[in-house]
């Protein structure tokens, strides 16, 4: 920091912005349009302001404005009154302001205005559609230019080329390199491709894109005309140039988003190592029965989204020889991105590399909850949700309004991105979460050489496709990583020191070698949105332009090549679309096992949109999604063990049942109900009863249950509503945080330690920084193994997994003997018996937000709730 400090003190030059006079417009909305971004809209700082930042903590307006208002949901009364709700959001109009201000950081196109409100949210408008584009890349670069210039590097594999020798970014470029590894001939293949292929709404798109880049660039223009000034801090402290952006950067962008949020499955050879364990261990029946157990591919018990059936991923009869077993032992997967030159030293960065981090094997954060017209207070529907994306400064998701040329709407674009993905529109408003469906499956293709001659081995380059032997495609990319800001010069003389080796198939990119019965394979994840990731430009430049009904969001909406789960709103209508391009496998294959890609296996399309899980005005009155089953029927991916029994969307769920019992819900009921799910431990309320009222009495032990059943009376949340500085039953969040890992031990941990490392299902998810919980655990698992030891009723009974032994005594004792060894750790640990002395620091779980840049802020007190979220109701236009 002293470095860049030194760096800004040498080369700056103040610059004051430059206000315009306030724009009045009229009010045009009917109905209450609420949202909150956390810390806040402006991302960006000169050197000048840097330097003030530095030597005083000074930051500009609206980089830390939205924090304070989405911190104090914590500390809401149980009951709002609808003026309580300017506490927690803020207004979203789309018109702009009469009291706003301008910025005009480069000369903007004659008849585009941009006039910011007092949370510095900017307000575009013109009267043509080339020059709105033009404005919100404008925008877009004044308050995000450096967070997107990493998005754009992060999305090719290149962001260590930038910002130097780190581990989690060379992590993080392998990971990109292994899901897509495009270099700009790929991205300019596919972006002229989409534009050729796609009529009038891929011209559309194109000149959409030409003219938000060209937004862009005027602001990197009028950077570089005085870019020691004018430049975003952070490329002064890191000596970078400032390079001007072209189309197929945006795409990029949108890989790397498809990576974070919207594929799924692709595991079907880590099932095929559990499997082989499972059943070399307990054999081939019981070793399949328990592997069925924990697959949870079709729990009947799981909360889905809409109750309505969709069958998808439904297991047929298997042909034994579409399946490719990797031999055990026998796959091999090198390093896609590696150092083959000298390694710099590392150092320590201002910026934070931990900003893309995804967490566990399913990394989906977002909600929503939404009730009909029919359930709501004003008779119009509700919607409260949003997306999880992370808590970054500045954040991921940057929002602006953008009203003319056909435009009327205002929300969040992911950075780099031109449209609006979750916001509004006049009179609707839409948003979504991760659906994690299975888009991706384990190709073994089957090695030859293709001249014929030379011997075949594990690492040949050529497949057998349809009886032919197929050169594969290699590319062999390399760049310098130096060590980062402190020697912007080391590249100079080792131009070359890392090397990242891309193999593909007509399936898609190889990731692994193995052998097959002996015989070498080369394993690949084909993807369906591989070389696809731009139609979410065809679909959002509709959303945004008018989509006033269900019906109009359901055509538009289809078009996205991602899994998503998307709620919209209007007036009227409520309404649920799952979205992806989800393939439809040839009979015999297996859909949780690796298949051969030798050409009789091959996808027969994609399911339909018709068939996608979807329901207008459901039945039950609500939807509720936290990355939860989409619908019965529609089965999880093979990568995702998490669709259980007990889900964090039942947190969300109850709550709703619950109100909904008492008549229709209001919007502070449902800004209530999120508020209290965002604070609550999924295990308190879901584990802790059943776990409870099997032990009954227990000498030794009364005080500390008596705590925890009075902590499940009141909500089992982790919440300082008083403002006191430790958790309002703060004994009982301690006895569980150290009671569950136990309890998983004693219950079902002699039947699956020996596997703990293979299941890929997290033991439990927890609060931590990050700000996200409960997503991926062993919590449906424990909830059903007590409930068939209790007796209790239970659909879809395990076949062999058991709590301890099975029983109602032997579960009991499990129970007993865990909670006893957690006692004994709290007293060890605090050094007193007393349970009125064990707690949990409320700090040590506050989320921390992560530096894009060179700006840190205040953590703030834990909450699992969406980054970006939304608080509507639509009325008609009197």
């Amino acid at each position: 920091m002293h470095d860049f400090r030194r760096r800004l003190v040498a080369a700056s030059a103040t610059l004051s912005l430059f206000l315009s006079p306030a724009l009045a417009a009229a009010q045009e909305d009917t109905g209450l349009f609420m949202n909150i971004l956390p810390p806040g809209n402006r991302g960006y700082l000169n050197s000048g302001e840097a330097l003030e930042y530095l030597d005083n903590g000074t930051l500009p307006p609206n980089v830390d404005d939205q924090r304070p208002l989405y911190a104090a949901l914590t500390y809401a009364p149980q009951s709002l009154v609808d003026e309580d709700l300017l506490d927690y959001f803020k207004p979203a109009p789309i018109a702009r302001p009469e009291d706003g201000f301008g910025q005009s950081p480069a000369p903007a196109r004659p008849g585009v205005s941009i006039v910011r409100d007092e949370f510095g949210v900017p307000h575009i408008e013109a009267r043509r559609r080339p020059d709105i584009m033009y404005g919100i890349g404008l925008a877009a670069a004044w308050d995000r230019l450096f967070a997107m210039d990493l998005a754009r590097r992060a999305g090719r594999g290149r962001l260590s080329e930038f910002v130097g020798n780190d581990p989690f970014i060379m992590s993080q470029d392998e990971g990109i390199y292994a899901f897509s590894g495009y270099d700009d001939a790929d991205l300019q293949q596919q972006y002229d491709d989409l534009i050729a292929s796609s009529g009038s709404l891929g011209k559309r798109a194109d000149q959409d894109i030409e003219n938000f880049v060209a937004g862009i660039n005027s602001f990197i223009t009028w950077v570089n005309q005085n870019r020691l000034g004018r430049a975003p801090a952070e490329y002064i402290g890191l000596e970078k140039p400032v390079e001007r952006f072209e189309k197929i950067d945006i795409l990029a962008v949108a890989v790397l988003l498809e990576f974070l949020f919207g594929s799924g499955g692709g595991g079907e050879h880590t099932n095929a190592l559990l499997l082989q364990k499972l059943q070399g261990d307990l054999g081939a029946t019981d070793g399949k029965a328990l592997w069925n157990d924990l697959r949870a591919l079709e729990e009947p018990e799981s909360s889905a989204t809409t109750d309505l059936s969709f069958p998808y991923h439904v297991q047929g009869t298997i042909d034994p020889d579409a399946v490719a077993m990797p031999d055990l032992g026998s796959v091999v997967s090198a390093p896609f991105v590696q150092f083959t030159g000298p390694m710099p030293a590392q150092e320590n960065s201002f910026i934070d590399t931990r900003f893309l981090q995804r967490k566990g094997p399913h990394p989906s954060m977002s909600n929503f909850l939404a009730v009909t017209a029919q359930n709501a207070v004003g008779d119009h529907p509700i919607l409260v949700g949003g997306p999880q994306s992370a808590y970054l400064v500045p954040e991921l998701l940057f929002e602006f309004s953008a009203k003319g040329g056909g435009f009327h709407t205002r929300g969040v674009a992911p950075l780099g991105t031109p449209y609006v993905v979750l916001g509004r529109g006049r009179n609707y408003a839409w948003t979504a979460t991760a659906g994690g469906s299975d888009n991706t499956d384990v190709r073994a293709e089957k090695l030859c050489e293709p001249d014929g001659v030379t011997p075949v081995t594990i690492n040949s380059k050529g497949y057998i496709f349809n009886d032919v032997c197929l050169p594969m495609f290699e590319r062999v990319d390399t760049w310098c990583v130096g060590p980062g800001q402190s020697d912007p010069t080391w590249c100079d003389s080792r131009p070359d020191n890392v090397t990242a080796v891309v193999q593909r198939t007509q399936h898609g990119l190889v990731f692994a070698r193995a052998t097959v019965g002996g015989v070498p394979v080369a394993l690949v994840k084909q993807r369906t949105s591989f070389f696809k990731e731009g139609l979410n430009a065809l679909a959002f430049q509709r959303i945004n332009k008018k989509t006033a009904t269900a019906r109009t969001f359901e055509r538009s909406i289809s078009m996205v090549p991602g899994s998503f789960n998307w709620v919209y709103v209007n007036e009227e209508e409520l309404f649920y679309y799952h979205s992806g391009l989800v393939p439809i496998r040839a009979e015999g294959v297996d859909l949780t096992m690796p298949t051969w890609g030798t050409g009789e296996w091959e996808w027969k399309g994609v399911v339909p949109a018709s068939q996608h899980p979807k329901e207008l005005e459901p039945a039950k009155g609500y939807f509720t999604s936290w990355n939860n089953k989409p619908a019965r029927g529609w089965q999880a991916a093979d990568s995702n063990y998490s669709f259980s029994s007990v889900h964090r969307v039942d947190m969300l769920e109850v709550r709703l049942k619950d109100a909904l019992d008492g008549g229709p819900v209001s919007v502070t009921d449902m800004v209530s109900i999120m508020g209290d799910a965002a604070h609550t431990d999924l295990r308190g309320q879901e584990l802790l009863p059943t776990a409870l009222a099997m032990i009954g009495t227990e000498p030794g032990l009364e005080t500390v249950l008596g705590i925890l059943s009075d902590w499940v009376d009141a909500g089992a949340m982790r919440r300082d509503r008083d403002n006191s500085g430790e958790y309002d039953h703060t004994s009982a969040v301690a006895i569980m945080d150290a009671w569950f890992p136990e309890m998983i031990d004693a219950t079902v941990g002699p039947q699956l330690s020996s596997y703990y490392g293979d299941i890929p299902l997290g033991f439990d998810d927890k609060p931590s920084a990050i700000g996200s919980a409960y997503q991926s655990g062993y919590y449906g698992i424990i909830d059903k193994t007590m409930r068939m030891a209790a007796g209790e009723p239970v659909a879809g009974p395990y076949q062999v997994l058991r709590c301890a032994d099975g029983t109602a005594s032997g579960c009991r004792a499990a129970l007993v003997s865990s909670l006893q060894a957690a006692v004994s750790d709290l007293t060890t640990q605090f050094s007193s018996s007393d349970p009125a002395n064990w707690s949990v620091d409320p700090t040590s779980e506050d989320i921390e937000f992560r530096a894009f840049g060179l700006v840190e802020v205040a953590p703030m007190p834990w909450q699992n709730r969406p980054t970006f979220q939304q608080v509507v109701q639509v009325e008609r236009k009197k």
